[in-house]
């Protein structure tokens, strides 16, 4: 699929922008499930790494310490349902909103962490 900046790009009419967001104390956690849903979705271990799991720090001044981190993607609708259903089940401590990330940091009050 082409990047979103690209001029050929075009959403299906079957995704949505999701922000996937963890609170900073429970980070870690998070980032084990995340990978856990990753990697169901794909049926296997599918070569990604904690690491990459929610990679972008957040907090109200836009430097460190970082409250938050999150992951802002375009995810099919199944696929939302599927997260969803999965931190539900598993009592993950992300939440999922439907939003672009842009819109999500407005309502939050929240900048990305400066490196």
């Amino acid at each position: 699929m082409p990047r979103k900046n690209s001029a050929t790009w075009q959403r299906s009419p079957a995704s949505a922008d999701v922000v996937f967001f963890a609170a900073a104390e429970v980070f870690n956690t998070a980032r084990k499930h995340a990978l856990k849903w990753v990697n169901a979705q794909a049926g296997r271990d599918g070569g990604e790494t904690e690491e990459q799991m929610l990679p972008t720090p957040v907090s109200p001044t836009g430097k460190v310490p970082a409250t938050g981190y999150l992951c802002a993607s375009e995810f099919t609708l199944p696929a939302i349902v599927s997260a969803r259903n999965f931190i539900t089940r598993n009592a993950a401590p992300i939440e999922v909103e439907e939003t672009d990330l842009a819109a999500f940091l407005l309502d939050r009050g929240l900048q990305e962490v400066e490196d």
